[in-house]
C-alpha cells in the first residue's frame, strides 16, 4: 500500500477532547488581541477597509517614472469619470528592455 491507505475503519473520537490523551481540549487560537481591545477594534477596522479599497483597482503603463512607488499616491486627471482622482498605489514594477524604461503601476482605491 502507499502512504495514504484511505479512511480509518472503526475509530472514532471520544470524549469532549476528541480522544486527546489526558482528557486535554484542544488550545484556542488566540489572535494576539486578547489584552488589547483598542487594537483589536483597529485591526478589525483596518482589514475592513483593505476590503472595500480593493474593490476599485487600476493598471497603467507608462514611461518609466523613478518617484513611483508602492504605498505612494497618484493623481489622475483627464480621463473619465470614475478613474480621475487620486489611487493608492499597490504594486509598481520598474523595465528596461528594447523599448526603453517603462513602469507598470497597480492602484487601487485609497481608503476613506
Amino acid at each position: 500500500m502507499g502512504p495514504y491507505s484511505g479512511p480509518r475503519v472503526g475509530c472514532k473520537r471520544e470524549g469532549p477532547a476528541g480522544g486527546r490523551p489526558g482528557g486535554q481540549p484542544r488550545a484556542a487560537r488566540s489572535d494576539g488581541f486578547a489584552h488589547h481591545p483598542e487594537a483589536r477594534d483597529e485591526a478589525a477596522e483596518a482589514e475592513a477597509a483593505k476590503g472595500k479599497r480593493k474593490a476599485v483597482t487600476l493598471s497603467l503603463q507608462l514611461p518609466g517614472r523613478a518617484d513611483l512607488m508602492a504605498e505612494g499616491r497618484v493623481a489622475l486627471a483627464w480621463f473619465r469619470q470614475g478613474v480621475d482622482g487620486v489611487w493608492l498605489i499597490a504594486r509598481v514594477v520598474h523595465s528596461l528592455g528594447a523599448g526603453g524604461w517603462s513602469s507598470t503601476v497597480e492602484a487601487e482605491t485609497p481608503p476613506a
